[in-house]
């Protein structure tokens, strides 16, 4: 699949997510958290649904994306295709009602709680709530990224999760991702 060059400091992760992904030759479940904000911002939020709705519709599969922001939400709906469901809603309590569900997630994306980084603590404590919540719904080979990541960035303490759980890298960069 294509990825936009325009992703900046996200292309490689992107890459080498989708690479992985597309290597699983089967159709995907994506589940992310937060959802397009601003039309055509590649460069500042990354367009990620529409980067996932783009492969699912090459590989089959569906994504699950999660915003509590209607507007975003209502934006994103009108962008993507039918193998794209929009909760407008908390992502934690959503996570937690998806994992009650038969679905298994082949990517785990988060990115719904905005980073100070003045002060990270709030959004990477919410982002490992997130996978907390989620848990349930990752099998062996599953993938956990997260954005916006620069030293202690929103995955900080998804990082160290994941390691306690014998995850390995995919790849640490703007976008940290796990398998």
């Amino acid at each position: 699949m294509e990825i936009n060059p325009r992703l900046n400091h996200r292309y490689d992760a992107m890459k080498a997510i989708i690479s992985y992904l597309e290597n699983l030759n089967k159709p995907l479940n994506i589940v992310e958290t937060g959802c397009i904000r601003i039309l055509d911002n590649w460069e500042g939020d990354g367009q990620s649904t529409i980067l996932w709705d783009n492969l699912v519709n090459l590989t089959g599969g569906m994504v699950y994306s999660i915003d509590i922001d209607p507007i975003a939400t209502s934006l994103t709906q009108s962008l993507v295709s039918d193998r794209v469901k929009v909760y407008t809603a908390d992502s934690i309590y959503t996570l937690t009602e998806l994992a009650l569900t038969d679905i298994k997630i082949d990517l785990l994306y988060l990115d719904s709680y905005d980073i100070d980084w003045d002060n990270p603590n709030l959004s990477m404590e919410h982002h490992l709530k997130e996978f907390k919540a989620a848990a349930g719904m990752l099998s062996k080979g599953s993938v956990v990224a997260v954005d916006d990541n620069i030293i202690l960035g929103k995955g900080y303490l998804i990082g160290l999760e994941a390691e306690r759980l014998g995850y390995s890298t995919l790849i640490d960069s703007y976008i940290r991702a796990w398998i």
